[in-house]
């Protein structure tokens, strides 16, 4: 008997990787009924090769018979409307719920599956949610959020296996699930611009009029990466404002136009009756200055880099975010300074 590994980042379109892709129409196969989860976290499954011919047995038909396999684990994405109602439905016929990633899209889902009185538990390799967006501060707060609409954490952790009943973590905690939703990040599909001879650097590369490497040829939302004049950095946003922001300007520039594309980028995350209100964009930061305190009344959080104000989060301070996002089209940072003071 041998084995073919099968794995993707879509459970419902599972492909052959490794070194045993070669599988003959003619061999048998058995779905093995296990999902291992590997470190980067792409659904990897194995089904066993027997060497008793059977011609009716198609690979296409077995690779077939392994997606609904992984349905039948319910395993979940939100990425389109069909993953939404796919997930709603389940949702609806569930009692406990595993969410792996404590991502936006990790615990949105997670809030909106406590609004339905699932048990839900986030399992997380950080030491607080949204730490590497947010900062510690912010992500201790929306951590005790959740907490208090009944969610359960288990961070510094990362699924092993995943099975028909349950979700066996790497530290050996097996957590009984009905369902399964992965919310660990997204790549850009970007195969088809790199096919066309685009240039590509963790998403498609355009110049600041969000033309492509190909004259002519524009990239919007969230596969561009673009020249940020506010960071001097090149940067990709995956946020749906954003990529409403550059659409707009790509069609400009489709037109002749040749309008520079310099928004600040901006985004806000619900969670119960709290949203978190984004603007800039800060990858990494020197320090984190906070005016007010979370949970209690108005604040916002600035992340600083060299001197410089690259991002404010704001809850509860929706005017705050508003005067922070002109303050960064300006460049004012003696603004954003008086906005959230230092706390050096």
């Amino acid at each position: 008997m041998r084995a073919v590994t099968l794995c993707g980042s879509d459970p419902t379109h599972p492909t052959a990787c490794g070194n045993n892709t070669q599988a003959s129409a003619n061999m048998r196969f058995r779905v093995n009924p296990e999902i291992h989860i590997s470190d980067n976290l792409r659904i990897m499954a194995q089904i066993d090769m027997l060497d008793r011919p059977i011609d009716e047995d198609s690979y296409e038909r077995q690779l077939k018979k392994l997606q609904r396999r992984l349905l039948d684990l319910q395993i979940h994405y939100l990425r389109t409307l069909a993953d939404s109602r796919a997930l709603i439905a389940k949702a609806a016929e569930s009692r406990r719920a595993i969410v792996i990633g404590a991502s936006f899209i990790g615990l949105e889902v997670a809030g909106s599956l406590r609004h339905r009185n699932l048990d839900v538990h986030v399992v997380a390799p950080e030491s607080a949610p949204l730490e590497r967006v947010l900062g510690p501060q912010l992500g201790a707060y929306i951590r005790a959020l959740h907490e208090q609409h009944g969610v359960v954490f288990h961070l510094q952790a990362k699924p092993a296996r995943i099975d028909a009943s349950a979700v066996v973590l790497d530290n050996g905690t097996s957590l009984p699930a009905d369902l399964v939703v992965l919310g660990v990040g997204v790549r850009p599909r970007t195969d088809l611009a790199a096919q066309a001879g685009l240039a590509i650097d963790r998403g498609v590369t355009v110049n600041e009029y969000l033309e492509t490497s190909a004259p002519g040829i524009y990239a919007a939302g969230d596969i561009a990466r673009w020249p940020d004049p506010h960071t001097g950095t090149r940067i990709r946003v995956e946020h749906w404002v954003l990529a409403e922001r550059q659409g707009q300007t790509a069609a400009r520039n489709i037109l002749g136009q040749r309008e520079r594309f310099d928004a600040v980028p901006y985004f806000w995350s619900q969670h119960y009756d709290v949203a978190v209100r984004y603007t800039g964009h800060a990858e990494q930061w020197d320090r984190i200055d906070m005016t007010g305190t979370p949970g209690k009344g108005p604040a916002s959080v600035a992340y600083r880099a060299n001197g410089k104000t690259l991002a404010v989060a704001s809850v509860d301070a929706d005017h705050a975010n508003l005067v922070a996002e002109a303050a960064l089209e300006r460049g004012d940072e003696g603004a954003l300074t008086r906005l959230v003071q230092s706390t050096a």
